[in-house]
């Protein structure tokens, strides 16, 4: 398996009311495809629902991303729950996860961040 990382940064991707799109504009693009990819709060699933070798391969490549085998979710952000996003290409030659947090700041405020842009070869 091998993982390409394409942000460098952590990116605001949401700061205020809770929906399901984000409000602050960033442009991702496929690196495969070179299709725009969207995050949708609704659509993303639980980090820890990717497969065990990937959770520990994804938070290798992120500094932010902490591991704590006691904890009921063992991988951890400073900034909210981890949630990812998977895009597949139409050729099917592996899969884009765009990996972000989610976190309530304040009652009725909300951020989100974007942590990474990977794509992931032999995904399964």
């Amino acid at each position: 398996m091998k993982i390409d990382k394409f942000i460098k940064k952590r990116v605001m991707l949401h700061d205020g009311l809770e929906t399901r799109f984000f409000n602050q504009h960033v442009e991702l693009i496929c690196p495969r495809c070179q299709q725009p990819i969207e995050p949708d709060l609704y659509q993303s699933g639980d980090f820890a629902r990717l497969p065990e070798h990937i959770q520990a391969a994804v938070a290798a490549r992120i500094k932010a991303i902490t591991f704590n085998p006691e904890a009921y979710t063992r991988y951890s952000a400073p900034e909210g729950s981890l949630l990812c996003s998977a895009h597949s290409c139409e050729d099917g030659q592996g899969k884009t996860l765009v990996i972000f947090s989610y976190k309530e700041q304040q009652p009725a405020r909300y951020i989100a961040t974007l942590y990474a842009l990977l794509v992931v070869s032999d995904y399964e």
